[in-house]
């Protein structure tokens, strides 16, 4: 009895580091003697690594292999190299590479197969080198099965459409797999002191992949190997006849026309819209957009007739893939559209080996006035300023003017409103009063728009604080839609603020795949993983963004929020100065920040950027400045002022009290009656 635990039955095991060997009794003769020669090779054939089967010496990463093996059978019910006979084994380990899982195990990501892929590689430089490394890609997918098992879960028999999930097949291996998942999981709970990771790993790796994808009925990302395809707005040939309507009208109809599929995730009008005054090569917006096929098409306008001409450009490969030629009538703006949409998508769709939907184009107006107006209008909300979403809202107002039917001007407006709430020119309340008829009205025209249900889930959120209805309203957006990156980026950055950090992360990851050029998703991403509190990540994406975009002193803001969280105050203090020389601060505020750091440290400089603001609020009036002194007031410690400006945020229904719950600047809030009253009254 010497006080310390001894855990018995490893199997075989190995000590790798050699410090504090002394301390654990490591130097003991029964240790020492305990070594495994150089050539001597022990182990179950079916589990070794290639160097273990040559009596190479071993590290970790031979446990990476073995820990490979494992989730290779648990996926196809066999041991990825066995044989009839041990020698066989023997020359598979070293020479053979596994088959494909797909082989066994229908529909398995490719995500999965490159992580198990790269875990058997035969030379240990290729391999994972840590199982940190592992987990981490092993974590990401299961971000994704979490997000995407839940989307699966919101599905109701009535819908008529499926989101695109996994149903992982394995006929008689089942059996044998749960009786492996058993066995692991009653392994995990009999060695407990295990190295953390190395638990995590399992449960994250075995435990997690075998339950989404060994267990019937359940389902994940990647239900098939979809195929991304862009769709680049029509260049015309005389640009003299030159219509942009066409050449964005065609281009909507087309993705509009070929999301029916399945199989094909399409990138969305806005994400391409940046392209139509543009002269570049296709091939290399397809790699910007990180597609698998670009769709190019000119087209000339002559006679009364309109003629389309496009490419399906494999990016891969740089090779044209195949030709489409449409010649309609062009009296028709809207006919002619369809028309040409039609023939292309139908082609597209068969391309990819799905099934064309007889469902027509649904653009919501017969009035070319009011579609344009609309393009413009959603052109102008997307970029994000103040001016332009003012302007914006006047352009949707003229849509339903001239069109009150036109569904999606209505949503157009409502997220126009919505945008706007948080700019401080009105108070929440007021324009929320705007938007919630306004999607309403969308809606009574037409229940199956994607974008007035992702609305809908934003005013639920930041306005009435009901993430439950909220919810229900973003996967109904989803499942209509699920190439959408707007969609996904205002869920995920509304599960972060509940708590629910791996299904926000998920969620990011899906609006940057969907739309991979918007520096907005790349940032919100940076900030859900301040808020989920995984900083260093959260400062590697944000400086990434930076390099994206280095003119947003937002950017800038997150980061500083992000390094004080961390600890790094001299950090803090570097970002919070390009955040002041970014948003135009007079010099002389920024010498008074200099001086304060110099003085009083970096506490003072929050001080009196806290007391800047505080002379600037307005007493019994909204402001949006009422959260950002509540958290300055938390990071000082001042809880009591903290609290009173938390106090007028609720008061005026600010959309930045759903962040109360996972906010890391509000931590030395947390302990106190005060803001547990407060969170309980905002429906926490």
């Amino acid at each position: 009895p010497d006080g310390f635990v001894k855990v018995l039955d490893f199997g075989l095991a190995k000590l790798v580091a050699k410090e504090n060997r002394s301390g654990f009794g490591l130097n003991d003769p029964t240790v020492l003697q305990n070594q495994t020669a150089k050539g001597v090779i022990l182990g179950t054939v079916n589990y070794m690594s290639p160097e273990q089967a040559k009596g190479d010496g071993v590290d970790q990463r031979t446990d990476i292999f073995s820990l490979g093996v494992v989730i290779y059978e648990m996926m196809a019910g066999r041991t990825p190299f066995a044989s009839d006979s041990v020698s066989e084994t023997f020359a598979n380990l070293i020479n053979a590479e596994p088959q494909q899982l797909s082989r066994f195990s229908a529909n398995v990501p490719d995500e999965l197969q490159r992580i198990i892929g790269k875990m058997l590689r035969k030379n240990t430089d290729a391999r994972y080198q840590t199982m940190k490394d592992v987990l981490t890609d092993l974590r990401d997918l299961r971000e994704n099965l979490t997000l995407h098992e839940r989307l699966a879960r919101s599905r109701t028999p009535s819908d008529g459409y499926a989101t695109e999930m996994l149903r992982a097949t394995t006929g008689g291996a089942n059996v044998q797999t749960a009786e492996t998942q058993n066995t692991l999981s009653q392994t995990v709970r009999r060695h407990k002191p295990l190295a953390a990771f190395v638990v995590a790993a399992l449960l994250v790796g075995a435990i997690g992949l075998g339950y989404y994808f060994l267990s019937a009925g359940k389902s994940a990302l990647g239900a098939e190997s979809k195929k991304s395809i862009a769709v680049l707005p029509l260049k015309p040939i005389n640009s003299a006849s030159r219509d942009e309507i066409y050449e964005l009208g065609i281009a909507d109809s087309v993705i509009q026309k070929i999301s029916s599929a399945r199989n094909v995730v399409v990138r969305q009008l806005h994400t391409i819209r940046k392209y139509v005054d543009l002269d570049r090569d296709p091939l290399e917006i397809g790699k910007e957009q990180n597609v698998d096929f670009i769709l190019a098409s000119s087209y000339q306008i002559a006679g009364g007739k309109i003629k389309v001409t496009s490419q399906l450009l494999d990016i891969a490969t740089g090779k044209v893939e195949d030709t489409f030629t449409v010649e309609k009538e062009s009296t028709d703006l809207f006919a002619t559209q369809d028309a040409v949409a039609s023939a292309i998508g139908i082609k597209l769709i068969a391309r990819f080996g799905g099934t064309p939907s007889d469902a027509e184009t649904k653009r919501g107006t017969r009035s070319e006035e009011a579609y344009r107006l609309y393009l413009q209008g959603m052109y102008l909300v997307e970029k994000g300023t103040k001016a332009e979403t003012k302007r914006s809202i006047e352009l949707f107002d003229q849509a339903i003017d001239l069109d009150p039917n036109y569904a999606a001007a209505w949503a157009g407006k409502g997220n126009a409103h919505c945008s706007f709430s948080h700019m401080g020119d009105n108070s929440p309340a007021a324009e929320y009063k705007i938007a919630g008829p306004a999607i309403e009205r969308a809606l009574e025209l037409d229940s199956h728009l994607p974008e007035a249900y992702a609305t809908l889930g934003v005013i639920k959120t930041d306005f009435d604080w009901d993430f439950v209805e909220a919810e229900k309203h973003f996967l109904r957006a989803i499942e209509l839609n699920p190439s959408s990156d707007y969609a996904y980026r205002w869920y995920g950055n509304r599960l972060v603020r509940y708590g629910r950090f791996d299904e926000a992360v998920a969620a990011m990851k899906t609006a940057i795949n969907n739309n991979p050029t918007n520096v907005f998703h790349h940032r919100i991403y940076g900030w859900v993983l301040y808020m989920a509190r995984r900083h260093d990540e959260a400062i590697k994406q944000l400086e990434r963004v930076v390099e994206m975009d280095p003119s947003s002193p937002w950017i800038y803001d997150n980061l500083w929020l992000a390094y004080h969280a961390k600890g790094d105050h001299a950090r803090a203090f570097e970002w919070f100065m390009k955040f002041h020389q970014q948003a135009g601060s007079g010099t002389e505020l920024i010498n008074r920040f200099n001086l304060d750091y110099q003085k009083t440290g970096w506490l003072g400089v929050l001080e009196t950027q806290r007391a800047i603001l505080k002379s600037k609020e307005q007493k019994g009036s909204f402001s949006p400045e009422h959260y950002r002194i509540a958290t300055l007031s938390a990071l000082v410690g001042d809880k009591d002022q903290g609290l009173e400006s938390l106090n007028e945020a609720f008061k005026y229904r600010s959309a930045n009290i759903t962040f109360l719950k996972t906010d890391p600047a509000l931590d030395s809030l947390r302990d106190d009656p005060r803001f547990n009253e407060l969170l309980q009254r905002a429906g926490f």
